[in-house]
């Protein structure tokens, strides 16, 4: 439907999508990372019709929403969250009035599990996610990947540019009776792709060695950011010291039970002074 010839269908259609594919890594659903390309491509591109373009920029932000770190709940162990039913009712209006899609933020629900003792403090607690790092690893975003291509193209391009500077003082050198060498502009393509070629051989064999290398489980430590599809195989068990009161693995704040109450606690310390992503004030502009 996202390829529909009617505006608005492509519109709605895109919106669910980024409404299901929330949170989901590119391991486990290689689909969630050709959407996010595709939203990215549309709203770059001068020749798409506004409908469509308005529909991607609305998937972005709410696949993108917090961060990447929250996700679409309507529901909380089988009780409905009234906020969030009426939020995204309202954001399903938007069609007649644009500013209801700000409701839709009513909905979103950080994933994280928020440890605390009876005396509402965080220890230090680790848990245990039975799956390897990067299958719920954070999405990495569409502008960081084009970064990272790009420099690596100017990498290459600044190699073939050194190759040809180079045969250029060499037939300087060698005078008129020399021998002729080789074209630079093919001397320097040459050598520049196969450096090319070579560093990127080179980083498929260190990312599949990093892949077999991975561990098959990875240790969170509290707080710990866990995606709502991870949350399936996260496990308690691995501190010895405290548990859980309640046995079912739930997102949020978990209380814990101390089972040596007589040594001390080695709480998480939490420096806020050190923050620096206070966002500036506007500035005053009139409004006519």
């Amino acid at each position: 439907l996202k390829d529909d010839t009617t505006d608005f269908v492509r519109q709605g259609a895109i919106i669910a999508l980024s409404m299901v594919l929330i949170q989901q890594s590119g391991h486990l659903c290689p689909r969630s990372k050709e959407f996010r390309e595709y939203a990215s491509a549309k709203i770059a591109d001068g020749r798409a019709d506004s409908c469509t373009k308005f529909g991607c920029i609305i998937a972005q932000g709410i696949i993108d929403a917090c961060g990447r770190n929250a996700c679409l709940a309507l529901h909380s162990n089988g009780h409905p969250l009234k906020k969030a039913v009426v939020g995204v009712f309202l954001f399903l209006q938007h069609w007649h009035w644009f500013p209801f899609t700000y409701f839709v933020s009513l909905a979103f629900r950080p994933t994280c599990i928020v440890c605390l003792t009876d005396k509402l403090e965080m220890p230090e607690y680790t848990m245990l996610s039975k799956a390897p790092a990067s299958h719920y690893a954070t999405p990495q975003s569409v502008q960081q990947t084009k970064k990272e291509t790009k420099s690596a193209a100017s990498k290459v391009a600044v190699l073939s540019t050194t190759q040809k500077q180079a045969d250029l003082k060499k037939k300087k050198a060698a005078g008129a009776g020399g021998s002729a060498p080789s074209s630079p502009t093919t001397g320097g393509q040459v050598s520049g792709l196969a450096e090319a070629a070579a560093e990127k051989s080179g980083g498929d064999k260190a990312d599949d060695s990093e892949k077999k290398d991975e561990p098959a489980e990875e240790v969170l430590s509290n707080p710990a950011r866990v995606s709502f599809p991870q949350l399936k195989v996260i496990e308690h068990g691995h501190d010895k010291r405290f548990t859980p009161v309640r046995r079912q693995t739930m997102m949020g704040v978990c209380m814990l039970r101390d089972q040596s109450p007589d040594e001390p606690v080695k709480v998480v310390s939490v420096d806020l002074s050190k923050r620096h992503d206070d966002v500036p004030m506007p500035e005053p502009f009139e409004w006519p």
